[in-house]
């Protein structure tokens, strides 16, 4: 009787401690030399703020890519790129929270603002304009050329970089151990932070 009523209990007890271990969230620790998340994601910002993409799409996941497809004829996309990654500012909010084989790592990207250039360009325009002509002694732009096209937009945002509206925003890094590395899950948050928001967010 007393063998049984100590074997019951012994159950009751591991009833009772796999029910309090369904309510747990506990953290798991991987043994792993990788690099750690976060000289992932400092290493990410360093080599975008210098426009290698191919080691930056060396620390994501899932072979993405960071880098910006130019389907403009006047190849102004790239002009767009180099202003944003010339301001872009990085800073990490702490260390990164590592569970099992994912890890999140808070961190703030400022750069200029799409929106605000975007309202600037559209109000600033003809004057903008006016004043390209008068400093290259031109008469007329010619619209339909994309050479043209491309040497006025990149003058424009020369002009507007030196007062450039910026954006901060704080977003949560997620991380991914694949091969014994830890990458950078992208997704279009990312993307948002890097190249200044959309265009049709509420400021």
């Amino acid at each position: 009787m007393h063998k049984r009523f100590l074997r019951r209990t012994a159950l009751l007890l591991t009833a009772m401690l796999l029910l309090l271990c369904c309510g747990c969230d506990f953290n798991t620790t991987v043994i792993t030399d990788a690099d750690s998340p976060d000289t992932v994601s400092d290493a990410f910002f360093s080599s975008l703020r210098q426009k290698d993409f191919e080691k930056c799409d060396d620390c994501l996941a899932d072979s993405a890519t960071i880098r910006v497809t130019d389907n403009s004829e006047s190849g102004f996309t790239d002009i767009l790129v180099d202003f944003y990654l010339g301001k872009l500012q990085y800073q990490p909010v702490g260390s990164a929270d590592i569970s099992g084989i994912k890890a999140v790592r808070k961190i703030r990207v400022t750069t200029p603002d799409k929106a605000a250039f975007l309202e600037w360009f559209k109000s600033n325009k003809y004057s903008v304009e006016k004043q390209y002509l008068k400093e290259n002694n031109l008469s007329t732009l010619d619209h339909q050329n994309p050479d043209d096209i491309r040497k006025f937009m990149n003058f424009a945002v020369n002009e507007y970089a030196g007062s450039a509206a910026m954006k901060t925003t704080e977003l949560e890094l997620r991380f991914v151990l694949e091969d014994n590395r830890w990458l950078i899950i992208g997704d279009n948050e990312l993307v948002s932070a890097i190249y200044g928001g959309c265009s049709d967010e509420n400021q």
